[in-house]
């Protein structure tokens, strides 16, 4: 069950890493009406800076953390072959979203504190314009608290191994969405609505202003006043990507064209082969000859 445990972490990671990258490097072109910073694209040497780290800290740090946690686990989950009831499953990630909430927030903020941020932090806020496989572009103690911070819920609510694992791969795939650089609402549900904004928006936003945005959800910086700026900031990127939307409707528009255009094509030269076919039949076809 440990293995699972880390295989799922790891395996959901560059699952939906790599799809998230694959837009970076190909940019589709609807892809510029999703992204919270358009003017911003990675580059190889950063993804390949990010890959070296994660990956170093995948096989070390990260596998003594699940190895290390994993006694208090066999005494704080349950293991019943028995699969808990929906209902159970449905308060049970209710409760991690506000456990994570304020674990995440006060252990973030804590992170901005001058040493503390020179010391650890400032290696992810490299990053200005986030891409999804920055997620875990840290420094080895912040690897640790990555890995606590998703066991963490499941311990305090004493749940079902299977809601754990479930809560792993939803969290390992959130802190990758978050850190996408795109906003998919509404296609993809990724905010409290009305009441907060995407929280990828919110994460973005910290890692373009560094000191606001500290949360996840986005209920404690509300409460603490740390998402000043914010909601002017959304509402600049709503309408700069509002001008956005009429070149993608026409870009859609032309795309559609090309392949009408190229449909009709391919239909006319479907028509001529068999034309073609029959002109050489009756070439290569003897003529009968005449009776004497």
């Amino acid at each position: 069950m440990f293995a699972l445990t880390y295989v799922v972490n790891v395996g959901t990671y560059w699952g939906a890493g790599l799809a998230f990258l694959a837009i970076d490097l190909t940019r589709p072109g609807w892809s510029s009406y999703f992204k919270c910073q358009p003017d911003k694209h990675v580059t190889m040497e950063v993804i390949k800076k990010c890959v070296k780290n994660i990956v170093t800290n995948q096989l070390t740090t990260n596998l003594i953390t699940f190895v290390a946690v994993w006694p208090i686990a066999k005494n704080r989950l349950s293991f019943s072959a028995e699969l808990p009831a929906f209902t159970e499953l449905l308060w049970s990630l209710a409760a991690y979203a506000m456990i994570t909430e304020v674990t995440f927030y006060y252990s973030h903020r804590m992170l901005h504190i001058p040493k503390l941020y020179k010391l650890c932090h400032k290696e992810h806020h490299e990053i200005k314009a986030p891409f999804a496989i920055c997620a875990l572009y840290f420094h080895p103690f912040e690897h640790v608290t990555s890995v606590l911070q998703a066991i963490i819920p499941a311990l305090v609510c004493k749940s079902h191994v299977s809601i754990a694992l479930l809560w792993i791969c939803m969290a390992t795939f959130n802190v990758l969405l978050h850190h996408c650089g795109y906003d998919f609402e509404p296609y993809w549900p990724d905010s409290l609505q009305p009441f907060f904004k995407s929280m990828t928006q919110q994460h973005d936003y910290h890692h373009y202003a560094f000191d606001k945005c500290f949360g996840v959800i986005g209920i404690l910086d509300w409460l603490h006043g740390t998402d000043a700026g914010f909601t002017e900031h959304y509402q600049k990127w709503e309408k700069a990507r509002e001008k956005e939307a009429p070149k993608l409707a026409a870009s859609k528009l032309s795309s559609a064209k090309d392949n009408d255009a190229s449909s009709s094509e391919s239909n006319s030269d479907a028509a001529k082969k068999p034309e073609a076919t029959n002109a050489r039949k009756r070439a290569s076809t003897p003529e009968p000859r005449k009776a004497i």
